[in-house]
């Protein structure tokens, strides 16, 4: 990874939202998000009354991470309200939309929050320690436990199989159509996965604001993953939600950081490992390799049955090869029945047929000496006059 965007994401994990804190928080500490929430809001009320520092609250942009804004700071206390009263933020985002999407507008929840290590030591303080270690995006760390979002990834994940084995469709229909889709506009693939119909919402916005809310959560996403590299974006004009990103793509990409990817990819995955991709280049040569060592084996196995299968005297590299004994008892297995001829006349018809493969040709015709040779050796009735009738 390059220097410049080493330090990108480095200034990037400095900023925790609002949504990632309390997501930690209950996990950690093993219980809701609401709770996590109040625990929050307590916390910061008693220091404000004491006087003392509270960590800043904090705003991610586009272009990285400063201090909200004065005017903005009571819609960022207010979604800590929301969260602690209700469980979700219920702050209605106002916003200016241009083609079916968000321009300008205030603050998201997953956009306001803190500086990691401010919001870190206050809860230390109070008790709750958290694990500092910042998520790498694109890598899992399988060595955790199983709790969470991971345990929630892999139920969905497990459920979806289990109805692809008995015969249902885990997708709604309006995502058949998807599973062909070579690439998704980032706007299009934050509405899959906020499990809304792309095509549907973009060309009729509902307006609601808790589903503007999770489409926002997911754009936002696929922007800072596209800006880190780990997403290959395309082209675009004035809009970056336009890029293009491969389905294969954002199917890996979801399913190695934790995210539900619902519509099923007919590609195969991807891999990056050098070592995977070398063995399977090995493997396939070493299979070709048996595969012509096998033809050549069928040769040779064909050739030495067949050696096995001619007699010596029919095997013309035989050092001792005499053609007129090898023509003599070819005519003599094949002249079964002289039909009224005598036997020598019968053999020497069949061997003047058949002299040219049986080497008894003397440059442009039969070997009449030869034929009359080999049908002496082959007579079986050395007396003249027809053939005995049997019985």
């Amino acid at each position: 990874m390059s220097t410049i965007k080493s330090l990108l994401k480095k200034q990037e994990s400095a900023f925790i939202s609002l949504r990632e804190l309390l997501k930690q928080m209950s996990t950690e500490g093993n219980s809701t998000v609401q709770d996590a929430a109040e625990l929050l809001r307590r916390e910061i009320k008693r220091l404000q009354r004491k006087g003392e520092a509270v960590p800043e609250w904090h705003q991610r942009f586009s272009t990285g991470w400063d201090v909200v804004a004065t005017y903005d700071l009571p819609s960022a206390q207010q979604m800590l309200t929301d969260f602690a009263d209700e469980g979700d933020s219920l702050y209605e985002h106002v916003a200016e939309w241009e083609d079916g999407v968000a321009i300008s507008g205030e603050p998201l929840d997953d956009d306001v929050g803190f500086l990691r290590s401010a919001i870190y030591d206050l809860l230390d303080n109070c008790g709750l320690k958290l694990s500092r270690a910042v998520p790498v995006v694109g890598q899992v760390k399988s060595a955790q436990p199983l709790t969470g979002v991971v345990q929630d990834f892999e139920l969905k994940s497990m459920a979806a199989d289990a109805l692809e084995a008995l015969g249902f469709s885990p997708i709604p229909d309006w995502m058949h159509p998807l599973i062909a889709m070579p690439t998704f506009q980032v706007r299009e693939a934050a509405c899959v996965m906020a499990g809304y119909d792309p095509l549907g919402y973009l060309n009729g916005n509902t307006g609601d604001p808790r589903v503007e809310a999770d489409i926002a959560r997911y754009r936002r996403l696929l922007l800072a993953a596209i800006a880190a590299g780990d997403l290959t974006g395309g082209n675009w004009s004035t809009d970056p939600t336009e890029q293009e990103v491969s389905h294969v793509e954002l199917h890996d990409w979801c399913r190695a950081n934790l995210q539900i990817w619902p519509i099923p990819s007919l590609k195969p995955f991807r891999t990056n490992d050098t070592e995977i991709k070398e063995k399977l280049r090995a493997a396939e040569a070493e299979r070709d390799d048996l595969a012509r060592q096998l033809r050549t084996a069928k040769v040779d196995i064909a050739r030495l049955k067949s050696l096995e299968e001619t007699p010596g005297y029919r095997d013309i590299t035989h050092d001792r090869y005499a053609p007129k004994l090898a023509a003599a008892i070819d005519a003599w297995e094949a002249v079964t029945d002289p039909q009224g001829k005598h036997p020598k006349q019968a053999l020497v018809q069949w061997l003047t047929k058949n002299a040219a493969k049986l080497g008894l040709w003397d440059k442009d015709r039969p070997n009449k000496t030869a034929i009359e040779e080999a049908a002496k050796v082959a007579n079986w009735q050395e007396r003249g006059g027809a053939p005995r009738t049997p019985g």
